[in-house]
């Protein structure tokens, strides 16, 4: 038996945009879609860093509930070689094929007018639900405390992809609340220090939280700047929440970007970007920085 797969013009974009992410993570390749209550999902996690695509069925279809991609580049220069987005008879199906020993092959084939591409199905063995079947709680629903809300743009991520360059690459950011103001820090392996402030109408505080101790002392969160990367592949804007653990304290941080539907694209496409601070107590007695 054999089913089409459909993918509209802008979901197939932003696949290969967390493709992108996918080529951080030296040994996967494989990749997952699978449904959930009416969407379809995609995640990639990288050293504690979740990225997830999720949209309608709208954008993506397949009749199964989940399939196995073996090599997300692989399916995604198949798809471009049928030139599938252009090509109204171009083909991608879950087919079930018998080859010439008999044996019954599952594969996905990739008809175009000239070629036909074969790749196998993936085995469900593959996938984990720690990493490949994780879907992002929503905002309503998520049990850490939000203590701050504000705004990175698609301009925002590309300067601040530019910083992390200009302080060599380096590999975290600080990040503190303090006087109703979020202050992102970087400081190179020389020295060289940037800063950034979100403040004003830009921003919220919930419960005047604030990063500075009792006694005085500002603890610093450390985040990855790998983050920064991952936002500015999508193009979008996204809101950024800071959540903490009640019983540790330990922080949390959440983006979700939304890119938008057009013609080609029947419904908005979600994105989701979320990571947890580093042993922030370790690195505050080494981080001296200048405000």
């Amino acid at each position: 038996m054999s089913t089409a797969i459909k993918f509209s013009r802008k979901y197939l974009d932003t696949i290969k945009c967390l493709l992108k992410v996918f080529n951080d993570l030296p040994d996967k390749r494989h990749g997952l879609f699978f449904k959930n209550n009416g969407n379809v999902y995609i995640s990639a996690m990288s050293k504690n860093t979740l990225v997830h695509v999720a949209t309608t069925e709208n954008n993506v279809s397949f009749q199964d509930n989940e399939i196995g991609i073996t090599s997300l580049p692989e399916f995604l220069n198949y798809v471009t070689a049928i030139n599938y987005l252009d090509d109204p008879d171009a083909e991608i199906i879950n087919a079930q094929e018998t080859s010439t020993k008999s044996n019954k092959i599952f594969s996905f084939m990739f008809k175009g007018k000239r070629s036909t591409y074969r790749m196998p199905v993936a085995h469900p063995k593959w996938f984990t639900e720690a990493k490949d079947r994780i879907v992002p709680k929503a905002a309503s629903d998520d049990r850490l405390k939000l203590v701050a809300k504000f705004y990175i743009t698609s301009e925002d991520n590309k300067l601040l992809v530019k910083d992390v360059q200009l302080m060599n690459k380096i590999e975290n950011f600080n990040l503190s609340i303090v006087d109703n103001k979020i202050k992102i820090y970087m400081k190179g392996i020389q020295n060289q220090q940037f800063s950034r402030i979100f403040e004003g109408s830009d921003i919220q505080i919930y419960d005047n939280f604030t990063t500075v101790t009792s006694q005085g002392e500002n603890i610093l969160r450390i985040f990855p700047t790998r983050i920064f990367d991952y936002m500015s592949y999508f193009g979008c804007d996204f809101e950024v929440e800071l959540r903490t653990i009640p019983t540790s304290g330990i922080m949390a941080i959440k983006c979700r970007g939304v890119v938008e539907k057009d013609n080609s694209t029947p419904d908005d496409i979600h994105v989701f970007v979320g990571t947890q601070e580093n042993s922030a107590e370790v690195y505050t007695n080494k981080l001296d920085i200048v405000e």
